[in-house]
């Protein structure tokens, strides 16, 4: 498993925790005593202005071990940005090219003053497509049947225009959509489903009656009746031709322009959906591990510098009531470590 996609995802494992202190030398005890030896003796002297011996000690130390915590930090930053540029890279280009059509799409929509007018949904429409080819299969194989086919060439001929009438209809169904006025459309649309809808129910009982008159052997009405049977099969291919027809018209915007924008915009958020949650994922990985990371520093920093303010009290004890050193009067130089700045987590920004 991924280790930083993982949901069980834990900072401090990519940033392990330093080990404990092995000798006493920064710990109270010791500056304690120190403080109290050095004040002593006038360790720092009054005028000095720079830290005694184990001040500069403890400050070193506690520079040694923020170092540490920063070169553990960049370590597991270089881990987490080998899967974070890639996923900049290509999210970076899908942004621009989908802020891109976006813009289009807007601009488009003020032009015309609407939004997308599409009832049928994508999968719905191909759902649709594909299974009226499936029902158009056995229709025709029947027919082919009748005709006294060969089995082979009825799979051939029943396969052919399962595919094609199904897919005829819905270019069909577009050609009808761009190349009309919607008004136009809507009317022949209008019209075309209650006479394909007539005529199958027309086809159906037919051969309904057919089946119950000759006990199942349609076979033996095709000579006495031969256009009627075939008007029925014509009604039936027709109502497939005019389902997919009409889930293709109703699948579309009317401006075609429009209509190609919305698809293209459709592509790329489908493209664009699991960058982002990659991106938004793998950023806030890598800034959880900047805050352990900070936070650490911080804590070191603090400790060393509660160190040498208590052995600077120590010191300062030891000489009452004389004064203190002009150093003591200067707040420890502790270095700032340097990490780098949080990336967004806001995928958009890229």
């Amino acid at each position: 498993m991924n280790f930083f996609t993982s949901d069980k995802f834990d900072p401090e494992k990519l940033l392990p925790p330093l080990p404990p202190e092995e000798s006493s030398f920064a710990s109270e005890a010791k500056a304690r005593e120190i403080g109290e030896k050095d004040g002593k003796e006038r360790i720092p002297e009054i005028t000095a202005y720079s830290p005694s011996q184990f001040e500069l000690g403890l400050l070193s130390y506690g520079e040694q071990r923020v170092n540490r915590v920063v070169e553990s930090a960049q370590e597991s930053r270089a881990r987490i940005n080998k899967t974070l540029q890639p996923i900049i890279s290509r999210l970076s280009n899908i942004n621009t090219r989908w802020r891109n059509v976006r813009d289009r799409v807007e601009e488009r929509k003020k032009e015309l003053d609407r939004d997308f007018i599409v009832p049928l949904n994508k999968i719905f429409h191909w759902a649709i497509i594909i299974f009226l080819g499936f029902g158009e299969f056995p229709l025709n194989a029947i027919v082919f049947r009748m005709f006294g086919e060969p089995e082979l060439m009825t799979y051939i001929m029943s396969s052919t225009l399962a595919v094609t009438i199904p897919l005829l209809a819905m270019y069909s169904g577009i050609q009808l959509r761009h190349g009309v006025p919607r008004l136009a459309g809507n009317i022949i649309v209008g019209g075309l489903m209650p006479v394909s809808i007539g005529g199958a129910l027309g086809a159906v009982t037919y051969v309904r009656s057919v089946y119950l008159e000759t006990g199942g052997h349609i076979q033996n009405a095709v000579g006495s009746d031969p256009k009627a049977l075939g008007y029925s099969i014509f009604a039936l291919n027709l109502l497939v031709f005019s389902a997919a027809l009409v889930t293709s018209y109703m699948s579309h915007d009317p401006d075609e322009k429009l209509d190609h924008l919305r698809r293209s915009i459709i592509t790329l958020e489908r493209k664009r959906k699991p960058l982002l949650v990659m991106y938004s994922e793998t950023a806030s990985r890598l800034n959880a591990v900047l805050r352990v990371a900070s936070a650490r520093i911080e804590a070191e920093r603090a400790r060393t510098l509660s160190l040498i303010y208590l052995y600077r009290q120590a010191n300062s004890n030891a000489r009452s009531p004389n004064p203190v050193p002009l150093v003591f009067n200067r707040p420890p130089e502790f270095p700032q470590a340097k990490l780098w700045d949080a990336v967004t987590e806001n995928p958009d920004d890229i």
